[in-house]
């Protein structure tokens, strides 16, 4: 009888005891490393499932700041090309122009009547030389 109640321990079940009313569950040494390794895998998936979370949040985290950083950027080269083009349209004005044409315009506003006198001056001279 002894050998039966090992075997009964070891995996667990049903025994008749003298001393209780009726029959009751004994766990197992095999059932309980059962239940020790269900346990300690379950807490592996608990601390996986932080961790994945974790490193989710960090990647969205990175993304989101270096989208908003490209965005920013796409802005400012905007409005670089519209000053570039700005600043081309501009020189293809003064192209256009005379040099004297290019420095009267490039003079504050207060000076601009002065430099408009001498340029009507250097223009009837040079007509007088022409002819």
């Amino acid at each position: 009888m002894q050998q039966i109640i090992y075997c009964i321990f070891v995996s667990g079940g049903l025994v008749l005891d003298e001393h209780t009313d009726g029959p009751h569950r004994i766990v197992g040494t095999a059932e309980e490393a059962r239940a020790r390794v269900h346990a300690y895998f379950d807490d592996l998936r608990d601390t996986i499932n932080r961790q994945e979370e974790a490193g989710l949040a960090v990647v969205n985290t990175y993304v989101r700041e270096k989208l908003l950083s490209l965005r920013q950027q796409q802005e400012d080269m905007a409005v670089l090309i519209s000053q570039v083009a700005a600043v081309c349209t501009e020189c293809e004005r003064a192209l256009q122009k005379t040099d004297a044409e290019v420095c009267y315009e490039g003079f504050p506003s207060f000076l601009r009547n002065v430099a408009f006198v001498f340029y009507k001056l250097f223009q009837e001279r040079m007509k007088d030389k022409i002819l």
